[in-house]
Formats: structure tokens, sequence, C-alpha cells
């Protein structure tokens, strides 16, 4: 083998100072990376400093840093070789380890005769060495003896990490890797039968596919290359447990205290011990590592104290159900308190894990992180956690159960009667759920009571036209969501006032903020003579569609009419061309999209109707189909029919579909300004408003408009 000069690497490993070693022992200048002189002045960026920096002058080794050394000669400090690699090996040196400087080295042939040459004892054992070659070397010798660059250790050519028959399994190579925040050449082990070396192992192969067949530090970067020897290096929270064998942190285990304190991730015949680490009550402080609280590690099952003492001065053996294990003496897990709980108190024992004692007079106030970040569920410490909550009161964190106002319990829908508000309550919108700032005042009520709705207002302001319901009512007056009068279907002929609104919180509890029966319709019910009159083209063939059109049966959200009950019958689809012809108009398609996930807002436009658009403007309007249905007695033949309730449309902003979509300024039929809807549900069709739609009760004498409870 002949040294290959590579002065182009050496600048990468110089910058390995701070982490590794210094790739500079100042020996000779004969080094290919220009190590040094003879005279021991060395280092990387300046001679005996590093950075470019001045020497630092010296009489003796105790004036210079921990990783250099006195040069007595010039009186500087220099950089002190820890490995015999980093001497020029055209000098026939290796590395003294205790002075850090490098002195002549064992001649050699091969690897497999370092060791055997009188008067040198570094090389211990075959495999231990290796021959590096060079020009020059003293007949019979070719070379000097290194000592193999163990794992990690910074490199330049494959033969100083040890390779070849004398290495067998244990053979590594020099390959760029992880130091730090750079990627430096150095030693790797190969993967065997039997794995990898201690401390390491199988390399990521998504992250370094180049490196398949080599090991790594567990860490993933060469800088934290550290075996473990006990628990106590294992500082990751996830693999807190020390694999003596491999040397690696590992997942520990843990017990299952619900069905009786079964072991969960032991071998049979095993049991889970606690640890040190696993009981760290700040573990349970945080969401993030509130899970790892109670990991332990595998062993047999323990006879007495003194075993797990030895692992813990505050651990004892006791059993948890099964077999015994080492865990404190005291409760580790809620469940352990149940024998304490008291039928007559509000409160529920819990586990203090920081005394190991049960607690049956407080409460934890706040989120319980043992449920996952983002659960943002309570603690369950009071007896009824449907009526009562924990409310904080002098200590931070802990206070005192006590009854549950609305807000508490989610509002009016779940916390109020119907008829009823909640003060206090967020208003939420209804189009993305949002919370906003804005919350539900009551006169005369405090947050978190349920207030009645005013008789009056809500139930009894009978109306003739829409314009009686006009800027009066106890809602704010929305431009856009009119008051209307209206008997919303109701077979009572007398029609009332329903107040507009934005959110669900202006209108009672039981009642709904809706555009429900509010939409544009654009469906003909009068007159038809050879079936319903869908308002869309009907056809029995293609040919009927002109050119590049279909003849197909209508959809809905991917499925066809006929499985949502509705008779058999075939329209003009126009997606193609987007041209019909005659009266009829290629509508949007907003009715036939199909929700796949993947696509923009998970909705893609599949088919377009040929349909008489008139009623939603001509410019711009688009009448659809969303699957509503009207049911209707055909005149001929006396036969209720179902068909499909076509209602004016309009695409939001970012719509990505064919063709945009507006309102008609005007719904024809009751003569008030119409726009597109607000809320989720109706968010592509054109409605005059959204009021609240109420909540009857039904009664003795039928249904009922007020307060849950009274007449």
């Amino acid at each position: 083998m002949k040294f290959t000069r590579n002065s182009g690497m050496l600048p990468i490993l110089g910058a390995l100072a701070a982490i590794l070693v210094a790739f500079s022992p100042g020996c000779s200048s004969k080094s290919p990376g220009g190590g040094g002189g003879s005279d021991g002045a060395g280092g990387t960026g300046g001679v005996g400093g590093t950075g470019g920096e001045a020497p630092k002058h010296c009489t003796a080794n105790d004036d210079c840093d921990a990783d250099q050394r006195c040069d007595t000669q010039q009186q500087i400090c220099v950089a002190r070789c820890t490995a015999d690699n980093q001497c020029p090996r055209d000098s026939g040196t290796r590395c003294d380890l205790d002075s850090g400087e490098c002195v002549a080295g064992e001649p050699c042939q091969e690897d497999s005769t370092c060791g055997s040459t009188e008067g040198f004892d570094y090389c211990k054992e075959t495999g231990t060495c290796v021959c590096a070659e060079y020009d020059g070397a003293p007949a019979p010798a070719t070379g000097v003896c290194w000592r193999v660059a163990s794992t990690c250790q910074p490199c330049q050519e494959d033969f100083e990490c040890g390779t070849g028959p004398a290495f067998k399994l244990k053979e590594a190579n020099c390959r760029v890797f992880t130091v730090g925040d750079e990627m430096s050449p150095v030693c790797l082990p190969k993967e065997t039968n039997k794995g990898c070396p201690p401390g390491m192992v199988a390399m990521d192969k998504t992250k370094h596919p180049e490196l398949a067949g080599f090991c790594m530090p567990q860490a993933g970067d060469c800088a934290k290359n550290k075996p473990c020897s006990d628990n106590s290096d294992c500082t990751e929270p996830s693999a807190p447990v020390c694999d003596l064998v491999r040397q690696i942190c590992v997942a520990g285990c843990s017990v299952d205290f619900v069905n009786g304190g079964a072991t969960i991730g032991c071998p049979p015949d095993s049991v889970c011990h606690a640890t040190t680490a696993g009981m760290k009550p700040e573990n349970l402080d945080r969401c993030e590592t509130a899970s790892l609280f109670g990991i332990g590690e595998c062993g047999l099952p323990c006879e007495n104290d003194g075993e797990c003492q030895a692992r813990d001065p505050s651990f004892v053996c006791k059993s948890d159900g099964g077999a015994k294990r080492c865990r404190p003496a005291g409760c580790i897990d809620d469940t352990e308190c149940e024998d304490q709980r008291n039928p007559d108190s509000e409160f529920a024992p819990w586990c203090d894990v920081t005394t190991h004692t049960c607690v049956n007079d407080k409460c934890r106030a706040g989120f319980d992180p043992r449920l996952g970040c983002g659960a943002e569920k309570t603690y369950q410490d009071c007896t009824n956690g449907q009526r009562f909550k924990c409310s904080e009161i002098g200590t931070t964190g802990f206070g005192t159960c006590e009854e549950k106002d609305c807000i508490d319990m989610g509002g009016k829908e779940l916390g109020c009667l119907t008829g009823q508000f909640c003060d206090g309550e967020r208003y939420v919108s209804l189009a993305d759920g949002s919370k906003s700032d804005k919350v539900v005042s009551v006169d005369g009520a405090a947050p978190g009571q349920c207030a009645p709705m005013e008789l009056n207002a809500w139930c009894n302001t009978t109306c003739k036209t829409h314009g009686d319901c006009k800027d009066i009512g106890p809602n704010p007056t929305y431009k856009d969501s009119p008051s209307l009068c209206t008997n919303f279907g109701l077979e009572d002929p007398e029609a009332s006032c329903f107040w507009g609104c934005e959110y669900d919180q202006e209108c009672p509890s039981g009642w709904h903020c809706s555009s429900r029966g509010l939409d544009l319709d654009c469906s003909f019910l009068e007159g038809f003579v050879d079936g319903p009159p869908w308002g869309m083209k009907k056809c029995s063939e293609d040919d009927e569609c002109g050119p590049g059109n279909r003849c197909v049966e209508p959809k809905v959200d991917g499925r066809p009419a006929r499985e949502l009950g509705f008779p058999d019958m075939k329209v003009c689809e126009c997606a193609g061309t987007g041209v019909c012809g005659g009266n009829y108009t290629c509508n949007a398609g907003l009715g036939a999209m199909e929700k796949l996930k993947g696509t923009p807002g998970f909705e893609v436009v599949k088919e377009r109707y040929c349909i008489d658009a008139s009623p939603c403007g001509l410019k711009g309007g688009s009448c659809e189909w969303f699957g509503q249905r009207v049911s209707v007695q055909d005149p001929n033949t006396g036969e209720v029919v179902n068909f499909p309730k076509l209602t004016c449309a309009a695409t939001p902003d970012g719509f990505t579909g064919p063709m945009k979509a507006t309102c008609p300024a005007i719904d024809a039929k009751t003569g008030l300004p119409a726009r597109r809807g607000k809320t989720a549900s109706d968010k592509y069709q054109c409605v005059i408003s959204q009021v609240c739609e109420p909540g009857y009760m039904r009664g003795p004498d039928g249904l009922i408009c007020g307060v849950q409870g009274q007449q």
C-alpha cells in the first residue's frame, strides 16, 4: 500500500479540534497534512496555535491547555497527538499517548508482524495495529506500526481504521459521517452477523443510504459516541435503560395498573422494575414527557428490599398483583388509591408522586398532561366529572371541587335548558368553528349562569311582511342577514319574526342560526306534464346533448340519483365542452363535486349539467343540485314523486373549478337581496339570510315556543 498525499482533507479534520482531537501533533515538516516541524511547532491555522492565534509561551506542560504540550526548544505550546494516525508516517513515528509527542514506532512489513519487535509493546496482539506503509522505510520493513484508529476517530484512508484479514469481524472503513454540525471522514465499523460493536447500531439507511452495511453511534452523531455502562448514561427520556450487552440505551418497560399490575414489554418470567429516571415527578409536568413516568427495566423478580435498594435507596421489593418487582414503597399511580375513595366526598383520591402518598382532600387543576399533547382534558379528581370541576385556590396547580357552570359544561346547548342563554359563552364561527373574543352577555346574569330568553321577543312577535321585522328584535341588525317574517313551514298560519344572526350563541338553546329553507330555489314546480320538471335538460342519447356532451344519470357527491330515492332519469352532462345550446346553461358543477383527499379543499368537480339557470341570473348564475329533494304529487297520476330541489349557487374565494358562479343581486321570489352562504353547510349556496331557527318543544296541544319547563 502506498501513501497518497491528501492535503485537501485536513482542513476538515482541523475543524474537529473542539469536538474530537486536533490533527496536528507537531512531529515532522514532512507530514502530508502539514502537521508541524520536527521542532514540535504545529497546530491548525498557524505554528503552535489554532485559528491563526499566536502560540502560547511556555516552559513546561503545565503552562499549556489540556490538549497541548510544551515544546521546550521553542518554548511554545503545541497540540498534543492523541492517536498514531496523527503522526507523519514518512518519519516512522507513532504517538506516545502519555507525552503527546510523536516518537519512533515499530517497523513492520504487514499488519500481522506488528507487536513482534523487541522493545516495542504498544501493539499488544494481532488485530490491534496496522502497518502504515511509506516510501523510505528501512529495509526489510515497509512501514511503521500504528494502532488502529478507534470508532469515530478522524482518518484519511481505510487502512487506518483496520481493514484486511487480520481484523476479521472488527473491520472498519474511513467514511464521511456526521460529527457535530459537520460531515467529516471518520472510522466506522461494518455490521456483521453478530450485529454492531458496543454503543453502535445499524446505519440509518434513510439518512445515509450510501453507508448501508455500516454501524453508527446510537445518537447518529460521532460527536455523541458514548456506549452506556448504566442507566445514568441514558438521558434521552424515550430510551432510559442501558442494555449492558450492547451498551446502547433502549426503551423501558411499563406496568398496567388498570389490569392488576401486569408487566408490559418484558419477556416471560420477567418483571418491570422501576428506575430512578422513570420515577422523576417532573416528567409529569409536561405532556411531552408525561408518558415516560413509570418507565422501568426488565429483570427477574426480586426477593427482598436489599436487592432493590441497590437500584435506588428508596425502592422496596413489592408485588403489584403479580410477581414482585422493585419500586417505590408508596403509590405511583392513581389507581392504587381507589381503596381510599369516600362515597360521601366530592373528591376522588389520587396519587401525589412527589411523596408517593394518596390525596383525597384536594384536586389537581388544569389539563392532565398524561392524556397527551392537544388532548386538553382536565384531571378527573372530582367524583362527578360531568357536574364538578377543580377550581384552583391557594397553591398553584391545586384546588377544590366546585359545581360546573354552563361555560364549563360546553355552553348553552350542554349546560342550559331549551330556551336559555349561557352568559359568558364565547361566540363560535359557523364557517370554521373558531372561537372569537366576543361573549354572550345577558342583562342581570353573571358569567356561567343560564338565563331564559324573553318570550315576547322570541315567541310572540306576529307579523305580516318582512318589513314588520326590520330593525327590531333582540339581536344586532346584520345588513346581509335580515330578520324575516315566516312560519318556518309550520301549519300555524300566523307567521312570526325570526331574528337575523351570525352565530349560534345569538339564539336560545335548542335554536340554531341557520339558512335552512332560505336558499334561492330555482326548481320548476308548476305545470309539468311529462314527469318531474328537473330544470336540467333531459335526454336518452348522447346525440340529444350536442357535440362532445354526454347523456348521464346525475350524481351528488359521487352517488347516482336513483341511490338517493329519485326516479330513473338522464340529463345532459356538459363538462367536456361547457356548451349546452338553446335556453340551457352549463352550470359550475358544485353539486356534483366529490370529496377526495389530496385535492384542493378535498373537493373536485366531476360533472356539470345543462340547466335552465335564468332564475339565478343569466350572467354568472349557476343552478345546482346539492342532494335536496322536493316531493310533489303528479297531477296526472296522483303519484307522489321525489325530484331534486335545485338552488342557485356561487363559488367561494379560491375555488379551483372550471367556472366561477355568482349569486343574483335579488331573489326573484321574495324580492330580497341575495348572497352566498356563510356557514360550512351553505358555503356554495345562495341565500337571502340566516336567522335563529326555532327549537319548538312538543306539548299536549302541539308545538310550544318557550323555555323548557315553562308554558
